[in-house]
């Protein structure tokens, strides 16, 4: 266990960049006390991937903004290997999807926090409009202009549902690799 203490812990994952929105889940998590764990890295598409000091290095904007901010229990860890991530994921309470609007329709992240029973929040954009078709119950929505909304959402998901009580309705690892098996006509593989 990363804290020392009892407090919920919250996580953001993922490729960092302004359009996620993590600023946003370290706000409320300041006010309300949470536990924050970030993992990610800036996008190897980002202008300037790869040198020290640009100034749209988003993932060090965060970073700064976390310590100005003056959080006291947070875990960043950038560009974490695979093993890691999912060791980080396991890690917390509940994992928040927060990004803006970009009419994205898919998130290895949630997939991942769904995958591993975590509890997921998502803002209510087309994201978690396209995901839902898959889940076996409607996912839990926050107002992405809101930090109320936002809090509320994550006080309601602690104390109202269960780990692992949202899935993926008929849908895993062997029945999507089965799928794209298919689509090339080739056999199936056992799981």
């Amino acid at each position: 266990n990363i804290f020392k203490n009892k407090n919920k812990t919250i996580g953001v994952f993922g490729f960092i960049s302004q359009y996620k929105n993590f600023l946003q889940v370290v706000k409320v998590s300041i006010e309300n006390d949470y536990n924050l764990i970030i993992a990610g890295s800036t996008h190897p598409t980002s202008i300037n991937y790869g040198i020290q000091n640009a100034k749209n290095n988003t993932a060090k904007e965060i970073s700064n903004e976390i310590l100005k901010r003056k959080i006291k229990n947070y875990y960043i860890k950038t560009a974490p290997d695979d093993k890691h991530l999912i060791s980080l994921i396991r890690e917390v309470d509940i994992v928040i999807i927060p990004y803006l609007e970009t009419g994205q329709s898919a998130s290895g992240i949630a997939s991942l926090a769904i995958q591993y029973g975590k509890r997921v929040v998502f803002s209510d954009t087309e994201l978690a409009t396209e995901l839902s078709r898959f889940l076996n119950k409607k996912p839990v929505l926050f107002d992405v202009n809101s930090d109320a909304s936002l809090a509320s959402a994550i006080d309601d998901t602690l104390n109202t549902y269960n780990e692992k009580e949202i899935i993926f309705n008929g849908y895993n690892f062997s029945s999507n690799i089965n799928s794209y098996l298919s689509s090339l006509e080739i056999s199936e593989v056992s799981s």
